[in-house]
C-alpha cells in the first residue's frame, strides 16, 4: 500500500518496467489489485491524498486516501443508481443539493433530468474538483453548467442552516472515516431531514452490506432515527470496484415513496440517456433479499 506521495513518486519511477500493481484493501483480508500503467497526480491536500493513476484494465482512478472514487470504465453504475433512482420517485424535482461528488459525476447525471432549475454541489475540497476537471472531463463537465452552484465548504454545517430548501438531498460521500464521518451520523440526517421540502428525498451510499455488515447496520438505525423506519428503504446496486461489488443506497423520504411515486413513463425517457438505468432496474433495486431485510430496523416496508 503506498500511504504517501512519496511512496507514490516512488511507483511513477519504476512504471516503465511495466508490472507494479496496487492493491485496495477492502478488508484487513481482502483487496483487489489494479496494474498500473502511470501515476498522473499525487498530492497531500488539506483533508487527504488524492492520487490519478491510469491503469491497464479500467483506465484513469481516482483515489482518496488510498480508497477508489471513480474510474473511467465503470463509473456511470455508481453515478446513475445514486442520481435516477430518488429523482425519478420526485413528481418535480427542481431544487438539488448535492454533498460531496467533487468529480461531477452525480452532477451530471441530475442535469438530465428538465425540471431541475437549481443544483447547489457543496465539495469541503477543492482539489477534488480540479482534479475531476483535468483527469475526468466526460465526468466533470456539468460543473460548468450554468445552474450548478459548487461551495468549497464543510456539507455538515451547510444543512445545519438549510431549511425546507432542497426537493433532493443526494450525499456522494467517501467511507464512514476522515472528514466523512458527519455525514453518517443521527445529527446530520435529522438536520437533512429539516433541510428537505415536503415530499423531498434523502439518497446517499450506504456501504457493502456483504463486507461491512455492522457498518451498514448503524448507518440504517441512524437514518431511521430521523426520518422513522416507515420512510427508509435500502435499495441495491453493482459496482464493481467498491467492496464485494454489490453497494446499497438509501432512500429516505419526506413522506415520499420510492415505487408508489416511481414515474415509470420518465424513467423510460431517461432510459434513451442512460447506460444502466431504466424501470426495471429502479424497481429490481428495492427486492431486497432476506440477509438484507435482516440489517434493517425494525418497522421498514421491506422487512414486513
Amino acid at each position: 500500500m503506498y500511504k504517501s506521495v512519496e511512496q507514490w513518486a516512488e511507483i511513477a519511477d519504476i512504471e516503465e518496467k511495466g508490472n507494479v500493481w496496487f492493491t485496495e484493501y477492502q478488508t484487513n483480508d481482502l483487496g483487489i489489485s489494479f496494474r498500473i500503467r502511470a501515476v498522473l497526480e499525487s498530492k497531500k491536500t488539506p483533508f487527504q491524498l488524492l492520487t490519478v493513476i491510469d491503469t491497464y484494465e479500467f483506465g484513469k482512478i481516482m483515489l482518496l486516501d488510498n480508497a477508489v472514487m471513480v474510474s473511467d470504465r465503470e463509473e456511470f453504475l455508481y453515478h446513475e443508481y445514486l442520481a435516477h433512482i430518488p429523482m425519478s420517485a420526485h413528481p418535480a424535482p427542481k431544487d438539488i443539493l448535492v454533498i460531496g461528488g467533487g468529480d461531477g459525476g452525480t452532477v451530471r447525471e441530475i442535469l438530465k433530468h428538465p425540471s431541475v432549475e437549481s443544483v447547489k454541489l457543496v465539495e469541503i475540497d477543492r482539489e477534488v474538483v480540479e482534479a475531476a476537471r483535468k483527469y475526468f472531463p466526460d465526468l466533470s463537465y456539468g460543473l460548468d453548467d450554468s445552474r450548478v452552484e459548487i461551495l468549497y465548504t464543510d456539507g455538515i454545517k451547510f444543512v445545519q442552516s438549510a431549511k425546507n430548501k432542497f426537493d433532493i438531498i443526494l450525499v456522494d460521500s467517501t467511507d464512514p472515516r476522515g472528514p466523512a464521518v458527519g455525514l453518517f451520523s443521527p445529527q446530520f440526517y435529522k438536520d437533512a431531514h429539516k433541510a428537505l421540502k415536503e415530499g423531498g428525498i434523502l439518497s446517499a451510499q450506504t456501504e457493502s452490506p456483504v463486507l461491512h455488515p455492522t457498518i451498514f447496520e448503524e448507518i440504517y438505525s441512524s437514518l431511521a432515527k430521523a426520518f422513522g423506519a416507515g420512510n427508509l428503504w435500502t435499495y441495491l446496486g453493482w459496482t464493481p470496484l467498491y467492496p464485494s461489488g454489490m453497494w446499497s443506497f438509501c432512500f429516505a423520504g419526506k413522506n415520499s415513496h420510492p415505487l408508489k411515486n416511481f414515474d415509470a413513463n420518465r424513467a423510460t425517457q431517461m432510459s434513451q440517456i442512460t447506460q444502466w438505468f431504466n424501470s426495471e432496474v429502479h424497481k429490481a433495486a428495492f427486492a431486497a433479499p432476506n440477509y438484507i431485510k435482516d440489517l434493517l430496523p425494525e418497522g421498514t416496508e421491506q422487512k414486513e
